[in-house]
């Protein structure tokens, strides 16, 4: 695995890791949107397959829309799919 860092997802720019050889290493770029801490090479691997804010906020739309239509009747017939809208409600509330 190596330790090359696309660029910052959220502004794009150039990105580096610092802290080399030290406990804690940070992957960063250089507007320091949204540092990543961890040991090298799993850092470079998060920093290079995570999400963008509009990835999340998308998934946050699709989840709400699941919510809201768990009133029609043809879910609440299905096995489980209680608890998995549940689940989805929580997560929304702990991020609002």
């Amino acid at each position: 695995m190596t330790d090359e860092l696309k660029p910052c997802p959220h502004c794009g720019g150039p990105a580096k890791i610092i802290g080399y050889d030290a406990p804690e290493n940070w992957a960063i770029c250089v507007n320091h949107c949204q540092p990543m801490g961890g040991d090298i090479p799993r850092i470079a691997e998060a920093w290079n397959t995570r999400h963008t804010d509009s990835d999340i906020a998308g998934l946050i739309i699709a989840a709400r829309a699941v919510v809201e239509r768990w009133d029609a009747p043809t879910w609440k017939d299905a096995p489980h799919t209680g608890i998995y809208i549940n689940g989805l409600r929580e997560a929304l509330d702990r991020l609002q």
